[in-house]
């Protein structure tokens, strides 16, 4: 999680202070940090649409950030962070429906 929460203050950071280096750079390792062993904690369908979601936001998010187009960026943050609230959201409720 730190390693995520590392990655992420880059783009915002990035997106603060348009620079579209910083963004670039969370946003790749937050893409790489989603293709590790660590990130497959769930195997359920839902757990995959989240994490594909989630590719294709920092996907976008480059794409934004190699033309410096800081408005698109901005908005693929928001998508990639409700992404990211929406699928911690789903991990807690699997784990609570585990521990019934």
């Amino acid at each position: 999680m730190r390693l995520k929460l590392e990655a992420s203050s880059k783009v915002l950071e990035g997106l603060a202070v348009e620079d579209a280096e910083l963004i670039r750079e969370g946003a790749n390792a937050m893409a790489e940090q989603s293709q590790a062993e660590f990130w497959q904690i769930l195997t359920d369908s839902d757990y995959r649409d989240f994490t594909r979601d989630f590719r294709s936001s920092m996907r976008r998010l480059k794409e934004a950030a190699e033309k410096e187009n800081f408005d698109a960026a901005a908005l693929e943050w928001i998508d990639a962070t409700k992404c990211c609230l929406d699928c911690h959201k789903h991990v807690r409720s699997v784990k609570v429906n585990l521990k019934k």
